[in-house]
């Protein structure tokens, strides 16, 4: 298979039927060479980034385009506009594409509008004037998702936000694998974490899966948000954790190491499937944890007051992951919002009951917005008031200001 059919094949998986990127590119670039799929991944990860831009761009030349026609217009501008393709080799493969796949009547369209689009950037729609039109077509982030982050932040600094480049790879070591035994091992440039020093930020990806140390459960991946949530719990040696929502265990595996090995953890996780990845993570790691498949959103009485802390970190939105994951721009709607604000608030109010007087309870997601973040904090607290918000307790790490991925997080002390 060719790459650029390949790539096509991708990107109306992803687009049109919702598929997930990472196992749509793995399912479809298996038997490739090296170099195609390397090619097949930056052509469809660029024709995602700009997607929305490609689309107003379209739509400009050309109202309606059927479904294999649209996507073929949308890769080959990606790769002309953005990746500086030749304009006569992308014009001639996208032609060629469409007679292959028995689109010839739509060949000529194709041709017609990559001519006109590649050749003279004159005839290129200019950007609206209205912000937040302006920004979600720029940037390609549909407009209510812009609009969420510019009730939360306002105009300027969402649009820091949404330019702000991806985090890239963070890795850290698994007690009693130290940071300064990492450091040893790892070939690429690298710094310190900057909101944790555990942590190592390498300036390109590496094969880590493949290194003895990753599959001697000396190391892992994990980003700093996540890792700052771990940090937000304070000291867990010998102490008694609830991780609610656990899977795929990355922020267990933590607290586990941090305490060097002396917390007494129980994880949860609603979604069989996720059960199954959450103990292969924890087992890798040396994780000695209690893993059940459980509804967290549902009151079990028997732990009651049982756990010096709990973890909630919520399914959400995902908004604080954008630029590392781009296909979720396009898979979620306002609806899929309240659905998990309300999903939230049902952990929130179920899983408190589990800790213990003066101990804590740990509010986390990996979204930036309000309803899911700092109005269910506060809604949360109106209506528990045994639980009060810890000095500096409540955090949103913001990708264009601390450097990582979108998190946040609420730390509530059981005060009565």
């Amino acid at each position: 298979m060719s790459v650029d059919r390949a790539a096509l094949n991708c990107i109306i998986a992803i687009v049109e039927d919702k598929g997930y990127a990472n196992l749509v590119l793995k399912e479809n670039t298996r038997d490739m060479p090296s170099n195609e799929s390397k090619a097949v991944y930056a052509t469809v990860y660029t024709t995602l980034e700009h997607l929305l831009h490609l689309d107003y761009i379209l739509a400009f030349f050309c109202r309606r385009q059927k479904r294999v026609v649209r996507n073929i217009l949308r890769m080959s501008l990606a790769k002309g506009l953005f990746m500086h393709a030749p304009a006569y080799a992308v014009t001639s493969n996208a032609v060629n594409l469409c007679k292959m796949l028995g689109k010839t009547d739509s060949s000529g369209l194709v041709n017609a509008v990559l001519k006109k689009a590649l050749n003279d950037p004159s005839s290129l729609p200019a950007l609206p004037s209205e912000p937040l039109k302006r920004l979600s077509v720029q940037y390609s982030y549909p407009e209510w998702i812009v609009e969420i982050f510019c009730d939360s932040l306002g105009i300027e600094a969402a649009e820091r936000l949404i330019a702000s480049p991806p985090t890239g790879m963070e890795l850290r070591a698994q007690h009693p694998y130290t940071r300064e035994q990492l450091q040893k091992i790892i070939t690429v440039p690298y710094s310190i974490g900057t909101v944790d020093e555990n942590c190592l930020r390498l300036e390109r990806g590496i094969d880590v899966f493949n290194m003895d140390e990753f599959n001697e459960g000396k190391l892992t991946i994990q980003s700093q948000g996540s890792m700052a949530i771990c940090k937000a719990l304070g000291d867990m040696h010998g102490k008694k954790l609830l991780d609610a929502c656990a899977a795929p265990g990355g922020k267990s595996a933590y607290v586990y190491s941090l305490s060097e090995g002396t917390s007494d953890i129980t994880c949860w996780e609603f979604h069989a499937h996720r059960v199954e990845l959450l103990k292969r993570t924890l087992n890798r790691l040396h994780v000695d944890a209690k893993v059940e498949q459980k509804d967290a959103a549902l009151v079990d009485e028997k732990y009651l007051n049982a756990f010096d802390a709990v973890l909630i970190d919520a399914p959400c939105s995902g908004f604080g992951l954008l630029n590392e994951k781009i296909d979720i721009r396009y898979g979620k709607s306002p609806e899929d919002v309240d659905s998990l604000a309300a999903l939230q608030k049902r952990l929130l109010d179920a899983c408190c009951r589990y800790v213990k007087l003066n101990g804590l309870l740990v509010y986390s997601t990996c979204t930036i917005s309000l309803k899911e973040n700092q109005i269910q904090v506060q809604d949360f607290l109106k209506e528990h008031q045994e639980f009060c918000l810890c000095p500096d307790g409540m955090r949103q790490l913001l990708p264009h200001i601390d450097g990582v991925d979108g998190f946040f997080y609420a730390v509530m002390k059981r005060c009565i």
